[in-house]
């Protein structure tokens, strides 16, 4: 009878794939090899992702048939389909007598007097011997022995240079940011905005059809996002009327509102025109009542609280997906179990998703940015009181959040950004129809695109273009930083030390269960 070694395939060299959905939201997979393309669906794409999974690289012959309710010949002759186009490979083919480096996202701490070593592209995580760890951190990867070098180079923690590419690395979704208006109904008291001074206020009719117009150029998907200011005001319904006209007339673009959620109501019926192609509203609140009433407040000095739930629960009851933005910082990051227990009990429809931010205002030292290990401290709150969905932009975070995943569903994988900075897929137009990198770069012409043509042009820019921290040993942990700080930014090995990013990795690795270990 003819057996698979439970640990023989691996992805083959060079493979690039993402993630694809079908009407029914059933899962597959559109994988690149060399010059072919091939798109996996049904039980082929199963077997894929069982195999492409960084967590669990080891599965039975047994395990494969009862998760897939297969016959043992049926997984042995999808199996030998893959092999045969060359998606998967022999495993022990995977691995060459070829220079082999750490990958970028790899990092190799001591957790509890254990080494351990992960990686925040796939999160893998693994324990490991001192002495290989020590050949790691020496770059002596020559003196490791052969089964080990195998292991760490199908966990993904050592590479040939030949790299996976994540769904996130080669999205074809751009964001357009539009910038609606400068101008605000609330006054938040670590909002930067109210310092700055703009030439135009508020954008035009005009120069939002020369927007669309270059935006229709593109046949990428696309999403517009109504961004500002708070672009909800009165003045800007007219603008939001165009904005929806053009979107509803377009299969590949989508919308997303970025809010303060006070205008909702007037808003809602409008947006009801395009409501599947409204992916989500971003809606901030920073704590219970009291703590939400003291930041987030209108001109006159009255909170906004009460208006903002209010909005919030109406659109929860017309099926909309919200992320409640919590703008985390030393007053308020371990006071936000209220908020969460009234979030749990709005989110009946699991339409809401928490999004943890650290406020960062330059112009006020009250506000500087939260530690990660106090924010991983307020993301465990809200673990141990709801079910509620976390996502953040901090990346130690975020591989926290995709492992405590990836343990509890097993094939949920692959989340976590390749680097810090998106701008790549993200166009963010001012007032005046300027383009730039993302929101926080706006008005510095260094960071500004161009159009070439009616083609919107990618910019150059990458985390590593002005990186200061070619040695730094937990580089992953915040993926090079904003290129925009570090521009401006001599030496950033304070900001590093301020927000515990080393002790923030202990704690992270403590946490952690189930982790492998490689070399027995």
């Amino acid at each position: 009878m003819l057996f698979i070694s439970p640990d023989t395939y691996v992805l083959s060299h060079g493979a690039l794939f993402k993630k694809i959905y079908n009407s029914k939201s059933d899962m597959g997979f559109i994988v690149k090899i060399g010059d072919n393309t091939y798109k996996l669906i049904g039980s082929n794409a199963k077997i894929f992702q069982m195999i492409a999974s960084p967590f669990r690289y080891r599965y039975s012959i047994y395990e494969l048939t009862t998760m897939l309710q297969l016959t043992r010949n049926e997984v042995v002759y999808l199996m030998f389909e893959l092999l045969a186009n060359g998606v998967v490979v022999k495993r022990q083919e995977a691995y060459y007598h070829c220079p082999l480096f750490l990958n970028k996202s790899t990092f190799i701490v001591k957790a509890n007097h254990r080494w351990v070593i992960g990686n925040f592209k796939t999160c893998s995580v693994d324990y490991i011997g001192e002495e290989v760890a020590m050949s790691l951190l020496e770059n002596r990867i020559d003196d490791i022995p052969n089964n080990i070098l195998e292991e760490l180079y199908t966990r993904n923690h050592i590479t040939n240079g030949y790299a996976l590419m994540t769904t996130d690395d080669y999205s074809t979704t751009v964001e357009n940011y539009l910038v609606l208006t400068y101008r605000c109904n609330l006054t938040c008291s670590y909002c930067f905005e109210k310092h700055a001074k703009h030439d135009c206020d508020n954008m035009g009719i005009d120069v939002l059809n020369s927007i669309l117009k270059n935006l229709n150029e593109i046949t990428e998907n696309q999403t517009i996002v109504l961004y500002g200011g708070e672009p909800l005001l009165s003045s800007s319904k007219k603008i939001i009327n165009r904005i929806i006209d053009f979107v509803s007339m377009k299969d590949n673009f989508a919308m997303r509102i970025i809010t303060n959620g006070v205008n909702i109501s007037k808003y809602l019926p409008l947006f009801q025109r395009v409501k599947k192609k409204i992916s989500s509203f971003t809606i901030t609140i920073d704590g219970n009542q009291s703590i939400h009433d003291s930041r987030r407040i209108f001109h006159s000095g009255a909170g906004t609280y009460v208006r903002v739930v209010r909005s919030l629960k109406a659109l929860v009851a017309n099926d909309y997906t919200c992320i409640i933005r919590i703008n985390l910082d030393e007053n308020n990051y371990n006071k936000i179990s209220d908020l969460i227990k009234e979030l749990h009990q709005i989110n009946k429809k699991n339409l809401l998703h928490v999004f943890l931010a650290r406020v960062d205002n330059p112009t006020d030292p009250k506000f500087h940015p939260l530690s990660i290990k106090k924010v991983i401290e307020a993301y465990n709150t809200i673990r141990e009181i709801s079910n509620i969905s976390i996502i953040s932009d901090i990346p130690i975070l975020q591989f926290m959040i995709q492992y405590n995943k990836t343990v509890e569903n097993e094939l949920l994988f692959f989340g976590q950004r390749s680097n810090y900075c998106s701008n790549e897929r993200i166009n963010v137009f001012d007032t005046n129809g300027r383009i730039y990198c993302c929101n926080e770069a706006m008005g510095d012409s260094y960071f500004e695109k161009n159009l070439m043509g009616s083609r919107l042009a990618v910019s150059n820019i990458t985390p590593f273009t002005f990186w200061k921290c070619n040695n730094c040993s937990v580089f992953p942990l915040c993926l090079g930083n904003c290129p925009r700080t570090n521009r401006y930014i001599a030496n950033c090995a304070n900001r590093c030390e301020q927000a515990n990013i080393e002790e923030a990795l202990i704690t992270l690795c403590s946490q952690l269960t189930n982790i492998g270990i490689i070399g027995q």
